[in-house]
């Protein structure tokens, strides 16, 4: 049984071949929900080409965008899907856009990865990163490459920390996996990845005794909570590293479809570079389905 009765696709340019168009095509189509199209049209790239100050030009194209989203989005009603089409104008999209999706309130978000390096997420506020710190819903992020139904999915869990609200939230993690696969027979993985204290990294000698140990700790509640869910020894993966690049080495190993991810409101130097979900979704090498830690849901 389906959990998705409202997707929102937002589409920031008309392409036949993008995948996050795919993505929502084929969801709504598998769980019968109806999908609802936001074209954002931003006149920005106008403006590098002094082509503003003739307001025929920007309103022609606006009319353009339109008309040429509009005609895609009426080769995709023939597949039967429930289809509606809205387009917004705006020169600094990201509040506008959240402003849509907050009163719209749709089971899932889906938008394509925009790529950013470091630097640009420390300096510039992508729609992405907008979504992911300020709205509270599932956020799919579909990666350029990515099939049209996803097949191999990973869950990414935190174990490290024994609260009963971050218990929640794995839990809450997998569920929201688990409503993902019912839609495309997609199989499941479990992740967990912790790193070692400071302390035992610096001094080898002193580490060794304590490494099993603190492996042993952290891998029993993981290994209870892939039991609690039926996830296969040969689908569990716990490992040791820093999060980033151990995720995206197992995306790459694994040929993962969708990461599902959570998503915490980053501190200190974090807030610069973004937490583990933004870092991983800026590179763009996975689809991510994004998950908001909010005491709301987790109740």
């Amino acid at each position: 049984m389906s959990q998705y009765r409202q997707l929102l696709l937002i589409l920031e340019e008309v392409d036949p071949r993008s995948a996050a168009l795919h993505r929502a095509v084929s969801l709504a189509k598998a769980s019968g929900a109806a999908l609802q199209v936001l074209g954002v049209f931003e006149p920005a790239e106008l403006r590098l080409h002094h082509e503003l100050q003739y307001p025929q030009v920007a309103e022609a194209s606006l009319k353009h965008f339109n008309k040429s989203l509009n005609d895609l989005m009426e080769e995709q009603r023939d597949d039967g899907v429930r289809l509606t089409c809205v387009v917004m104008q705006a020169e600094d999209s990201g509040r506008l856009v959240l402003d849509y999706i907050t009163e719209f309130n749709p089971d899932m978000v889906i938008t394509r990865c925009h790529p950013a390096s470091l630097l640009a997420r420390a300096f510039h506020s992508s729609l992405d990163n907008t979504l992911l710190r300020h709205y509270d819903g599932l956020i799919h992020f579909v990666a350029p490459n990515a099939p049209a139904m996803p097949r191999n999915i990973m869950i990414a869990v935190d174990v490290s920390d024994p609260g009963a609200e971050q218990q929640a939230f794995n839990q809450r993690l997998i569920r929201t996996a688990q409503s993902l696969a019912l839609q495309c027979t997609g199989e499941l993985n479990l992740m967990s990845v912790y790193d070692l204290p400071a302390p035992l990294l610096a001094n080898a000698s002193l580490a060794k005794p304590w490494i099993e140990p603190l492996r042993e700790a952290l891998q029993a509640p993981f290994d209870a909570l892939a039991d609690a869910h039926g996830i296969s020894l040969s689908h569990r993966y716990f490992l040791q590293g820093a999060p980033v690049p151990i995720i995206m080495e197992q995306v790459e190993a694994l040929a993962i479809d969708v990461l599902v991810m959570g998503v915490v409101q980053p501190k200190r130097w974090a807030k610069l570079i973004g937490d583990t979900t933004e870092r991983v979704v800026g590179q763009a090498t996975c689809s991510v389905l994004a998950v908001k830690l909010s005491k709301e849901a987790l109740a």
